[in-house]
């Protein structure tokens, strides 16, 4: 986020994560619903981190110019610990679920859904990508409660916004994730296994040059 950013993610303050300048994210005491409402009062609130986002496509800013629908009431509510939220721009996010949602900040509040994954998932992990690609992977399937080893990307560059399944992980794992370093291929680190393990081998990922699919490998890093 860059010092222009009219959202911007904070650490807590007085157990409420602000995204200050009219909008605030605030945090149950669990951690685990995040609600968009409207301050009445001024916050402090700590220095910004500075980070910078690629424009958004052309296509998603019209999809959200005229396909946006206020949203209704001061909160918006999803589980933070069961829903994967990926920062696109400076003041847009997409919420990966059950659903997903394409939430801008502006003079208003604007939303938009997008078609859903092909295995709607919680307790996934998911990033932003080069390009403007978003990716999705592990999780529990949300109608067969089943640990899931497939990997969903959405490229929003393209008109047609869909998912596509780009691979399986080595592993199945619940809150892992994804890191991307210097532009190299996304790391899948930490998380929980389907035993309750946590000593789980990092994945990472290959995309295929000209074709919507891609491979996790299994790696290994010596740290001696």
């Amino acid at each position: 986020m860059d010092l222009q950013d009219p959202v911007f993610l904070c650490r807590k303050v007085e157990d409420v994560l602000v995204l200050n300048n009219g909008t605030c994210l605030a945090l149950d005491q669990e951690g685990h619903h995040l609600s968009f409402s409207f301050p009445n009062k001024s916050l402090s609130v700590p220095r910004r981190l500075h980070v910078t986002y690629s424009p958004l496509p052309l296509n998603v800013e019209n999809l959200l110019e005229h396909a946006g629908q206020p949203l209704d009431g001061e909160h918006f509510i999803i589980s933070m610990e069961k829903e994967c939220v990926v920062k696109l721009s400076h003041d847009t996010i997409l919420i990966v679920g059950k659903m997903t949602y394409l939430v801008r900040y502006g003079a208003q509040l604007t939303y938009a859904m997008l078609p859903p994954l092909n295995i709607p998932r919680s307790f996934h992990s998911c990033t932003l990508l080069d390009g403007g690609r978003v990716i999705v992977a592990g999780g529990v399937g949300i109608w067969r409660r089943n640990w899931l080893m497939e990997s969903e990307l959405l490229d929003m560059s393209r008109t047609r916004l869909v998912w596509s399944m780009v691979g399986r992980l080595a592993v199945p794992r619940v809150n892992g994730t994804i890191l991307t370093v210097a532009g190299g291929c996304p790391l899948l680190v930490g998380g929980q296994g389907e035993q309750g393990q946590q000593d789980l081998t990092v994945e990472e990922f290959h995309d295929h040059a000209g074709r919507e699919d891609g491979d996790w490998l299994e790696v290994s890093f010596n740290l001696s």
